[in-house]
């Protein structure tokens, strides 16, 4: 009886270094999963970061852009209303030299 007792404490000692070493692995597999992760979710976090500062810079950057081609159409329709304003003189001028001709004409 005591050599069955010694058995099963010595199978029982050694079930519970198998649990103990097996639960010392998951604990470094989970460790270094964790680990892994983290160095990943840095790099993104970084990825994150750079994208919303050059996201903001491009916002800024478009709106100074919307600005310009506002002024642009601005500028655009005062040049329009010139050239339309430039037209009209020109017919005017073909007709001054019109009436001139027919004053001159009538004058004989």
């Amino acid at each position: 009886m005591v050599l069955l007792l010694e058995d099963m404490r010595k199978q029982n000692a050694a079930t519970i270094e198998a649990v103990f070493s097996t639960r010392d692995e998951l604990k470094r597999e989970l460790q270094e999963q964790g680990e892994r992760f983290e160095r990943r979710f840095d790099v993104l976090e970084g990825v994150v970061r750079d994208n919303s500062r050059e996201i903001l810079a491009l916002g800024k950057r478009a709106d100074s852009l919307e600005v310009a081609v506002q002024q642009n159409s601005e500028d655009i329709r005062a040049l329009g209303a010139k050239l339309d304003g430039k037209a009209d003189r020109q017919v005017v001028e073909v007709l001054e030299h019109r009436v001139d001709g027919l004053e001159r004409a009538a004058r004989g």
